[in-house]
Order: structure tokens, then C-alpha cells, then sequence
């Protein structure tokens, strides 16, 4: 029974460290609400590893050079708590803890600028999809009208829309909604200040075109409402 309490002991002392460290990874590379949490464990886990790693390493190098000698983490060896621990070695503990800590943390925010930074250069690709280009080009500034699955139709500004997950996690939140009224045949402005469409419920999504927004790459070759074919081309194929 002592040994199974030790080994706990241990597993959460070296698990600990990494919860900093994944939550700043969280905050800065964001979260995806999708995401079960045993995945954030893992996370969490390696992250803690990691930075004991580099801690060891860290320590390795400092001896070798003869600069400094930290600590050794004693406390992720299950022998030095089975025989139990010492006022004396209690400082000790602290500060190797406190430098894992301080390595795991500094290991989350590299890993959360590099994410951050590949996520953003696959983003700005040379061939983005039509989605991107939609959402990063023509959006902005605009109102927009998205109808969705069940048949309502509602407009907004866009706040938020996921551009690099896959299809079916591209979610919408829209500022300002306005649901569309059959019986007026016209947006009218809810109450609520924000809306979250979840992908699975979009269906299309349209930017309303805005003279005083108008710029080189959106000037209108027609004017709303001109006829452009009184008949189509392909009928007479």
C-alpha cells in the first residue's frame, strides 16, 4: 500500500508542473471547446516531461561548463519517498520543483508561439480555400447574412469564424444578429448582442455589398438589381 501512495505521490509531482505550461499553451494557441479532455492530460503530461527534460539538461550543461549545479528533482523518485523525507531535504525539494515548474511553463509558451506561428503562415497560404477568402477578405467590414440548415435566415457582423479547423468545425459568431421576417420581409435586430452558429447548422453565407465600403478588388461590375441574361445560354445546348 506505501509503495502504490508513493507512486502517486510521484506521478503527481511530476504531473503537476505541466498545468501552467499547457495553460498557457491553452490561452495563447487557443482552445477547442471539441476536445476531450484526456487529450489535454496527455498535454498536460508531456509538457511536465518535457520540461523536466530540459531542467536535467539545463542542470547537465551548468555542471559541465562548471557554472552552476541545480538541484536534482528527488521528488519523481519513488525510493527517496518510500524512505521518507527530511527537514533538511525539504528546501532542496522546493527548489527543484520550482525550477520544473519554470521549465514546463517556458515549455508551453514556445509551444504555444510555434503553433501560433505555423497555424498563421498555413492561414496566409498562397492558395487559400474559398472559406478563408471569404471570411479574411470579403467579411470584414460588411454585413453578412447566413442561412442556415432549418431554413432561418439571419444577419450580422462577423466576430469570429474558424478559418483553419476542417469543415465541420467551421463555427460562426455573429454581432448584432438580425433574424429575417417573413411577415415583414425584413431583418429585425434581436436583443441578444452575440449569436454562436455552430458549422453543422450553416448553410450558406452571403457579404452584403456596401457602396461606402467599396474598394478596387470589390467594385461591382453591375448595380444591384440590373438584368444580366433574360435568358440562359446553356438552353439553347
Amino acid at each position: 500500500m506505501p509503495s502504490t501512495i508513493n507512486g502517486l505521490l510521484v506521478f503527481l509531482f511530476a504531473l503537476i508542473p505541466g498545468v501552467p505550461g499547457e495553460t498557457v499553451y491553452s490561452n495563447v494557441a487557443g482552445l477547442n471547446w471539441r476536445e476531450n479532455r484526456l487529450r489535454r492530460v496527455i498535454r498536460i503530461i508531456i509538457i511536465s516531461l518535457a520540461g523536466l527534460m530540459c531542467y536535467i539538461l539545463v542542470d547537465d550543461l551548468g555542471n559541465r561548463m562548471g557554472l552552476f549545479d541545480l538541484v536534482d528533482p528527488i521528488y519523481v523518485m519513488p525510493s527517496m519517498l518510500a524512505e521518507g523525507v527530511s527537514r533538511e531535504t525539504v528546501s532542496s525539494i522546493t527548489l527543484a520543483y520550482l525550477g520544473h515548474v519554470v521549465s514546463s511553463t517556458s515549455i508551453g509558451v514556445g509551444l504555444a508561439y510555434v503553433w501560433d506561428y505555423v497555424a498563421s503562415r498555413i492561414q496566409n497560404t498562397t492558395y487559400p480555400s474559398a472559406w478563408s477568402d471569404m471570411v479574411d477578405d470579403h467579411a470584414p467590414g460588411h454585413w453578412v447574412v447566413v442561412q442556415l440548415t432549418d431554413g432561418e435566415s439571419w444577419a450580422g457582423i462577423i466576430e469570429t469564424a474558424d478559418t483553419d479547423v476542417p469543415v465541420d468545425e467551421r463555427d460562426i459568431l455573429l454581432r448584432e444578429p438580425a433574424k429575417y421576417s417573413e411577415k415583414k420581409e425584413a431583418y429585425i435586430v434581436s436583443q441578444h448582442q452575440h449569436l454562436y452558429l455552430p458549422a453543422e447548422l450553416v448553410k450558406a453565407v452571403a457579404a452584403v455589398h456596401d457602396r461606402k465600403q467599396e474598394n478596387e478588388t470589390e467594385r461591382r461590375i453591375n448595380e444591384v438589381g440590373d438584368v444580366i441574361l433574360e435568358k440562359s445560354p446553356l438552353d439553347d445546348v
